[in-house]
């Protein structure tokens, strides 16, 4: 793994601080078998001789795919559960308020506000910031819709930049100390979800896999994310039939080498949904950690 991380220029790095387990109590673990995987494909970008484009706007992505099926298995039956310090992602119980898309943005501060709380609780750090609260979902329209392609949303190269938007005056600050970028999903829907999410297991993860791509935010502002060639070493899980109480969290990126920072995740058509009537709405959030000394 730490070629994954060597790969990229880190901006900062702090020494390791001490971390909190995240994984399931024992009463919170589901019992699961270790059942079959479903086999589907991930959205895989072939090598290119310029820098590919990765877009929201699909109509405007400019990479070569390379689609290949691969297992994906029941995350819930990782022997004692994924953990974010080491498969770079865990699923948590954990309730938070209603949100209806249908009721405008009212929800977004209250969400914003709980997810905040959520992680300065898990990571024990004050300096918490939660940012691209953004609804997801192949059943409304104004949603940001999901991804098919295999990404990391930051770089070591782009990193630096968010931090600075947060506040430029404390930039340099928070560069010099270690922090950490967590996504949050909050699923929405109910069971059956016809295109759930798929994590691949950092430690499976090689250095040569991961492709520097151009992207940019709605507003034409640009910036470097990661995707990912095949590997069939790669191991994806994903949490079927998830409910509405459940967290999934991994790491975006983390300037301390000894825990996970590129964790590749791509939505995915799941071949075992047959229910005509299901869809997945969810609630993606980035949340910016910078540890206290």
């Amino acid at each position: 793994m730490t070629d994954v991380f060597n790969l990229m220029a880190m901006a900062g790095g702090g020494a390791a601080l001490a971390w909190a387990m995240v994984r399931l109590a024992p009463d919170q673990q589901k019992s699961s078998p270790m059942s079959d995987p479903v086999i589907a494909p991930i959205g895989y970008v072939a090598p290119m001789t310029v820098m590919p484009v990765s877009a929201p706007v699909p109509a405007r992505n400019k990479m070569k795919y390379d689609r290949r099926e691969m297992p994906i298995r029941d995350g819930h039956a990782i022997p004692g559960g994924a953990r974010l310090e080491t498969h770079g992602f865990a699923c948590l119980k954990h309730s938070m308020s209603p949100v209806d898309l249908d009721d405008g943005s009212e929800w977004k501060e209250r969400f914003t506000g709980e997810a905040t709380a959520f992680i300065r609780a898990m990571t024990g750090a004050s300096d918490v910031v939660t940012r691209s609260v953004a609804p997801r979902s192949t059943r409304y329209r104004d949603s940001s819709g999901t991804i098919d392609f295999a990404h990391n949303d930051y770089t070591g190269a782009s990193i630096g930049t968010f931090i600075a938007e947060i506040d430029p005056e404390r930039a340099e600050e928070r560069l010099a100390k270690r922090f950490a970028v967590y996504n949050l999903w909050r699923l929405l829907s109910p069971p059956p979800q016809n295109r759930p999410l798929a994590v691949c297991d950092a430690t499976s993860l090689a250095g040569a896999d991961v492709i520097p791509s151009q992207t940019y935010t709605y507003g034409e502002h640009y910036y470097q994310n990661a995707l990912f060639r095949y590997n069939p070493a790669h191991r994806w899980y994903y949490y079927p039939n998830m409910q509405t109480d459940e967290m999934l969290v991994w790491a975006a990126y983390d300037s301390d080498p000894h825990f996970p920072s590129l964790v590749p995740h791509v939505a995915f058509e799941d071949p075992n949904c047959t229910d005509p009537a299901a869809y997945r709405s969810n609630i993606d959030a980035r949340v910016f950690v910078f540890y206290d000394d």
